[in-house]
């Protein structure tokens, strides 16, 4: 996935001489991997890679973890009104992100195509077979949003499963924190700071998960103006409503991933709005609007700020 995986795991040194908390974290690491193998777009015969090939003109089978993927990458294109949106991978590509060559604002001769909503990738499941296409040729999806959440998850339980009573998983910031620490007390994972080497805050979680998505992570600078990897799909261009970090804490990382890539896009008022709706769910989003920092919450996450 481009990233690094991290496994803390925590138990006793009787777990640990009996092998017990090594084939826990053994499986976790393994189930990770799998699902890269299964959903890069770097992969020609990954399950993505094949779709992205193929799906355009006829059905590819995938593996029920791809496909549930996918499923939910439906749900929140929907949940979102179209600011999640895996088929962004051609827009992407033609600023120059995911092509391994130089960034650049395109040509307005031969600008990025908008992406649509669902209706661009068709699912099915028959006879134990699951099967994606794309009726629109040109579609292909990237689903750098939401795998590395989703494999959060599923290393979680895998180390539930194994009798594991306290861990945290980390895949290039997408974080779930399992039980307690080592210390018997919820987990501290800081949230960087979008403009600065320093810790913006500091969170306390047990059995939650946390993800942020910014601009800062993956961008260029073109006559002074900063585009960053989150793109909006209704546009087909890098997003642009104001919010350079959103960090979102969920029961699922799945969610905490694809919500947080989401609100970027959305902008502040409108990210706000979606998550007070939405139950067990909290945000803490940095705005900058000429030069200048704001922070600002979810309910239950103190008043907004300025930093």
């Amino acid at each position: 996935m481009g990233t690094r995986a991290t496994l803390t795991v925590v138990g006793t040194p009787l777990e640990r001489i009996t092998g017990k908390l090594g084939r826990a974290s053994g499986g976790a690491l393994a189930e990770i991997a799998a699902i890269e193998r299964l959903m890069s777009i770097y992969r020609g015969e990954s399950d993505i890679g094949r779709l992205n090939r193929d799906g355009g003109s006829r059905e590819v089978a995938v593996d029920p973890r791809t496909f549930e993927v996918l499923g939910r990458a439906a749900e929140f294109a929907r949940l979102t009104g179209g600011a999640f949106n895996v088929c962004v991978l051609p827009a992407e590509e033609a600023w120059g992100f995911k092509t391994g060559r130089g960034r650049k604002v395109p040509a307005a001769a031969s600008p990025a195509l908008p992406v649509r909503g669902g209706s661009d990738v068709a699912m099915r499941a028959e006879a134990g077979r699951r099967l994606v296409r794309f009726p629109r040729r040109g579609t292909r999806v990237d689903l750098g949003g939401i795998a590395a959440g989703y494999a959060v998850d599923r290393a979680v339980e895998i180390l539930r499963t194994g009798g594991v009573r306290g861990a945290l998983v980390d895949i290039g910031g997408d974080v779930y924190c399992l039980g307690l620490g080592a210390r018997g007390e919820p987990w501290r994972v800081g949230i960087r700071h979008p403009r600065g080497q320093g810790v913006l805050t500091v969170l306390s979680l047990s059995d939650r998960a946390v993800a942020t998505s910014g601009d800062y992570e993956d961008y260029f600078i073109q006559d002074g103006k900063r585009y960053s990897h989150i793109f909006d799909p209704r546009t087909g261009r890098p997003a642009e409503r104001g919010v350079v970090s959103a960090t979102v804490i969920a029961d699922s990382c799945i969610t905490a991933d694809a919500l947080g890539t989401a609100l970027v896009v959305m902008g502040a008022k409108d990210a706000l709005r979606l998550v007070e709706r939405m139950p067990r769910t909290e945000c803490i989003l940095v705005t900058e609007e000429n030069g200048e920092l704001r922070v600002q919450a979810s309910t239950g996450r103190g008043a907004g700020k300025k930093k």
